[in-house]
C-alpha cells in the first residue's frame, strides 16, 4: 500500500510540476516529505518483512525508471533528481536490521522527511545569506530549519523511548551537537545524497545512545573540533568542506572508539601536509600536489576508516577492528606518500600493468622513490600499534606494513586499468578533464578519489577476510 501510495504521488506531483512549473520546486519537496513520512510510519504496522524489502525493491525500479526514462522532476538545467532515488537504501537497511525497533526507522525517516523537506522550503523562500560547502547552494536560514526541526524530533521521539538517557543533564547537550552535526552533514549533502548521508548518520548516533556510549568524549571532542576547521582552513591544509567532513569522521571515531584512534588520522594527515608543503616547490601545478584537501579527498583517504569505526558498534572483536583501522590507515598513508615523494624525485616512471615509461603524475605509474616511500609509510602507521593496542606483536607490524604497501600497488593497478584518462592534440596527458582534452581511456567517473576509496575498502575486505 504505501508503494502504491508513493508512486501514486509521485506521477501526481510531476503532473503538477509539469503544469505548473513556477512551483516546481514546492511540489518535488512536498513529495518528499510524503513519501518519507510514510516509510517512517510503516514499521510501526505488522507487515512481514520480507515482503516489504521486495515491495520496495520494485518501487525502487519503479522510481529509476521515472527519473531515467521519464524525466521525473528534471531541473531546468537538466540535472535529474536522483535523491527521490537514493532514499530507499538506508531505508531498506533499516527494515532489514532494525524491523523489531520501529521506533529507530521512524527516527532515521521522519528527520530525512521533515527536517531536510522543510530546511529546502525555508531556505527558497528566505535565501539568507547562502552558501556553497560542496555543489548545492543552501542557506543559513535553512540550515537552522534543518537544526531545530532535528533537535525536536529527536527529543521527543527519544523521550518515548530512551527516556532514561534523560537521566543525564548534559544529555540535552549531546542532542543539540547531534543536531548541529546532521545539520553539516545536510548542508555537504549534494545532488540527492542527503537522503542518503542523514538516515545513515542519524542511525549512527542512536546506535551509540543505544549502546550507551560516553558522548562526554565526544562532545569535548566537537568543541576541539571547531578549533581544528579553522586551524586547518587559516593554514591551507584542508578547504572548509573538508575540515568539516574531517571533524566529523574524527568526532565519530572519539564517540565509537576512543579519543587515542584518532592519533593513526593524525599521523596520515599531518606528514600528508607536511610532505605536501615541504616537496610543493618541484611539483608541477597541474598534478594539483600540495593543495588544500577537499571534502571528497578526506573521504577518499578516511571514509574507510570510519566505517570501520562505525562497524565497531555491531562487531565486538576488538584485535580485528583495531588491525583494520591500522591496516586501512597504511593503505592511505602509503599510497599518500607514493604519490607526492614519487613526482618530487622526478625518477622514471613505468605503468604498473604494461611497463612502458608512463606520465609522472598520473595514476597507475609507479617508481623506485615512491615504492620506497609508500614501504615507509605503512611502516609509521604500523609502529603506532605498539602505542595503541596492548597484545601487539612483530606479527601485527609486518602484517600492517604488507596490507598498507599491497594498498599502494592495488591503487596504481585499479588507477591504470579504470581510473579516467585525458589527452590533448599534443599528446600531454592528465587525469583532470581540462578544456581540450578529450577521454583516451577508463571511465570518466572513476576519478582518483574513486579509486583510493575503493582500494582502501578492497585492502580492508581483504585483511578482514584473512585475519578472520
Amino acid at each position: 500500500t504505501f508503494s502504491f501510495i508513493i508512486i501514486v504521488a509521485a506521477l501526481g506531483f510531476n503532473w503538477l510540476f509539469i503544469n505548473y512549473p513556477q512551483h516546481g520546486w514546492f511540489f518535488k519537496k512536498c513529495l518528499h516529505i510524503l513519501a518519507i513520512s510514510i516509510c517512517a510510519i510503516v514499521p510501526f504496522y505488522s507487515y512481514n518483512k520480507l515482503w516489504l524489502l521486495l515491495i520496495l525493491a520494485i518501487a525502487e525500479i519503479l522510481l529509476l525508471y521515472l527519473v531515467v526514462f521519464k524525466n521525473l522532476f528534471t531541473s531546468s538545467t537538466g540535472q535529474k533528481s536522483w535523491g527521490i532515488c537514493l532514499f530507499p537504501i538506508p531505508y531498506a537497511f533499516l527494515l532489514y536490521f532494525y524491523y523489531t525497533e520501529p521506533w529507530v526507522i521512524f527516527l532515521c525517516m521522519i528527520i530525512l522527511a521533515f527536517a531536510d523537506g522543510l530546511a529546502s522550503i525555508i531556505g527558497i523562500i528566505y535565501p539568507i545569506k547562502t552558501f556553497q560547502l560542496t555543489g548545492d547552494k543552501k542557506s543559513i536560514a535553512g540550515s537552522l530549519t534543518f537544526f531545530i526541526t532535528t533537535f525536536i524530533l529527536l527529543t521527543i521521539t527519544l523521550k518515548n523511548y530512551q527516556a532514561s538517557t534523560f537521566q543525564n543533564p548534559n544529555f540535552y547537550l549531546w542532542l543539540v551537537i547531534i543536531a548541529i552535526l546532521l545539520s553539516f552533514i545536510e548542508a555537504l549533502g549534494s545532488k540527492g545524497w542527503d537522503n542518503f548521508l542523514i538516515p545513515i548518520a542519524a542511525l549512527f548516533f542512536l546506535e551509540g545512545i543505544m549502546n550507551e556510549l560516553n558522548f562526554q568524549w565526544a562532545s569535548f571532542a566537537f568543541i576541539i573540533s571547531i578549533g581544528f576547521v579553522l586551524l586547518a582552513v587559516y593554514y591551507h591544509l584542508l578547504t572548509l568542506s573538508g575540515a568539516i567532513v574531517a571533524a566529523i569522521l574524527g568526532i565519530g571515531i572519539v564517540y565509537t572508539l576512543h579519543a587515542n584512534f584518532l592519533i593513526p588520522l593524525f599521523a596520515f594527515f599531518g606528514s600528508s601536509a607536511m610532505i605536501g608543503k615541504i616537496f610543493k616547490i618541484k611539483i608541477k601545478e597541474s598534478y594539483n600536489q600540495g593543495n588544500p584537501r577537499n571534502h571528497w579527498q578526506v573521504i577518499s583517504n578516511g571514509g574507510s576508516y570510519f566505517l570501520i569505526a562505525m562497524a565497531s558498534l555491531w562487531l565486538k572483536n576488538e584485535l580485528m577492528l583495531q588491525m583494520l583501522l591500522l591496516i586501512s590507515m597504511a593503505v592511505a598513508t602509503a599510497d599518500t606518500w607514493s604519490s607526492e615523494i614519487g613526482i618530487y624525485f622526478n625518477k622514471k616512471t613505468i605503468d604498473i600493468i604494461t611497463f612502458k615509461v608512463a606520465t609522472k603524475g598520473i595514476s597507475g605509474g609507479i617508481s623506485l622513490p615512491g615504492t620506497l616511500a609508500a614501504l615507509f609509510g605503512a611502516m609509521i602507521i604500523a609502529v603506532l600499534g605498539f602505542v595503541l593496542i596492548d597484545s601487539f606483536t612483530l606479527y601485527h607490524f609486518m602484517v600492517i606494513t604488507c596490507f598498507g604497501f599491497a594498498g599502494m600497488l592495488l591503487d596504481s593497478i585499479l588507477g591504470s586499468l579504470f581510473q579516467a584518462r585525458y589527452k590533448n592534440k599534443k599528446g600531454e596527458i592528465a587525469e583532470n578533464n581540462y578544456e581540450g582534452y578529450t577521454l583516451e581511456k577508463g571511465f570518466i567517473f572513476f576519478n582518483n578519489n574513486a579509486v583510493n576509496l575503493l582500494s582502501n575498502l578492497l585492502l580492508v575486505l581483504a585483511a578482514w577476510w584473512v585475519l578472520g
